[in-house]
């Protein structure tokens, strides 16, 4: 019965994804940092005073995006998190890499190409474009 008007109210609203995930976990540390503020430096300072701002200011977000019926805006919202998360996670893990690789872009159509390193001076033919290009590895 209850969980059948849950369903019902919650049809046409947005519900939960990653990025209302990611402000949870947001949430949790600002709370957690917002309580060590007010032991450490009192209740009343300045720092605990925007870190409990920004603790409700999320949850009121959070319940926001939510409840929401205008799906479109909150889909935009988690790509645009998704892509960041993405250049992120990318860029790390080509850190990983670059002890053993050169990453080259191809003049012609900017795709990244992974090349070894210690080959010295080598043609690179780009898998997209099948341009050549030399360049040192």
């Amino acid at each position: 019965m209850i969980r059948q008007k849950l369903t019902q109210f919650m049809m046409g609203r947005y519900g939960t994804d990653d990025f209302s995930r990611f402000m949870l976990i947001a949430w949790v540390v600002v709370y957690i940092a917002e309580i060590a503020a007010s032991r450490i430096a009192g209740s009343g300072s300045i720092i605990a005073t925007v870190l409990w701002v920004l603790t409700i200011f999320l949850v009121i977000y959070n319940i926001f995006r939510t409840f929401s019926r205008n799906t479109s805006a909150r889909l935009a919202e988690n790509q645009k998190y998704l892509e960041t998360v993405g250049r992120i996670k990318k860029f790390f893990s080509r850190m990983g890499q670059r002890r053993y690789y050169h990453f080259y872009k191809c003049p012609t159509c900017r795709q990244t190409i992974r090349v070894p390193r210690g080959h010295g001076r080598i043609e690179i033919t780009c898998p997209k474009c099948r341009s050549h290009f030399i360049k040192k590895s």
